[in-house]
């Protein structure tokens, strides 16, 4: 009977172990060489590991904003488009989960959201999205909580208003055009 160890050859980390009875044990690692997760002989995960830094804390859930592609007039935010929510990714944990009231009556809509790359500054910046269509004018306070399985949960509401401009005929100013999308922060 013998014992084994897999190493791979690039960053001679070990991959894998065979004990004497012949059981595989396997190893997967992030992008800095930290061990993330320890798999048995059918690749299921016995163990997993995350890491953080101080930063994480700070940065975990501090605001959203509100865009839309289609159907633009300017700087509004009209009803019966569709908008889309967004918070940017820090750092994305295993098993953060995002849940949205939108404010209107509507169900809440929980999950980890749709990944959408951005480029600010000529840098690729990662953000979590939900799409939502107001059928209604009015003033809605939205939140956002956040759950981290490690850090916690956190909430952050902000007020958005819905306008009805299907009548004004005069011209609205427009803000920043960015990647076939007009954005405004709120």
């Amino acid at each position: 009977m013998v014992q084994t160890a897999v190493y791979d050859q690039e960053t001679l980390a070990k991959t894998s172990d065979t004990d004497m009875n012949g059981v595989s044990v396997y190893y997967t690692y992030d992008t800095y060489g930290r061990l993330k997760t320890i798999l048995d002989q059918d690749k299921n995960i016995i163990q997993r590991k995350g890491y953080l830094k101080p930063d994480d804390y700070t940065n975990f859930n501090s605001s959203f904003s509100v865009y839309f592609a289609n159907n633009l007039q300017g700087d509004v935010l009209n009803y019966n488009n569709q908008l889309t929510f967004r918070d940017r990714v820090d750092t994305e944990l295993d098993g953060n989960m995002r849940t949205y009231d939108f404010g209107d009556g509507t169900p809440t809509v929980t999950g980890p959201g749709t990944v959408s790359i951005v480029m600010e500054s000529g840098q690729p910046v990662e953000y979590r999205t939900f799409g939502h269509t107001y059928t209604q004018p009015g003033n809605y306070s939205v939140s956002l909580t956040k759950t981290s399985p490690i850090i916690g949960t956190k909430t952050v509401t902000q007020a958005v208003q819905i306008f009805d401009h299907s009548t004004i005929k005069l011209p609205l100013y427009t803000i920043d055009r960015q990647g076939g999308n007009y954005e405004r922060t709120i």
